[in-house]
């Protein structure tokens, strides 16, 4: 009995080291990108502009980096949308960050501008400014803490 319990352990211990193996990340083409993510890269960003684009396979789930010629990165979940805008110190587009949320960055920073936005599947929002401020958001925009 106790044979038989070790040599399932060492099966299952053994289809998960394959299935970590398995995982990695592969470069793909942009027609390769889910289309809200190849949509949301042609409306905020020159799709001529794009580096690398790589898939993420993880054991139970997907993600796409794509990495501009600047440096900035986008990374979209499985179905296209976008999770994080990392301008890695440049400012990201505008355009990209919900309207309470610039707002509030410019009346209340407005000599800094915004180098990152996260956006969590709560609907939270993290940004972070060009100062290195981070200030994050609840659901409805409105601003719960500021980290230095």
């Amino acid at each position: 009995m106790k044979k038989k319990i070790l040599l399932a352990l060492i099966a299952i211990a053994g289809l998960f080291s394959t299935t970590a193996v398995a995982d990695n990340s592969l470069p793909i083409n942009f027609e390769q990108l889910p289309i809200a993510a190849q949509n949301f890269i042609k409306k905020h960003f020159k799709a001529a502009d794009v580096a690398t684009i790589l898939k993420d396979k993880e054991l139970l789930s997907v993600s796409y980096d794509v990495i501009m010629e600047d440096g900035t990165t986008v990374e979209f979940d499985k179905k296209g949308n976008w999770n994080d805008v990392d301008g890695k110190h440049k400012a990201i587009p505008t355009a990209i960050v919900p309207a309470a949320i610039l707002q509030y960055v410019q009346k209340n920073y407005p000599k800094q501008y915004i180098v990152q936005l996260e956006r969590n599947s709560n609907g939270r929002y993290e940004v972070e400014l060009n100062n290195d401020l981070s200030l994050k958001f609840n659901s409805k925009f409105r601003l719960v803490s500021v980290d230095h």
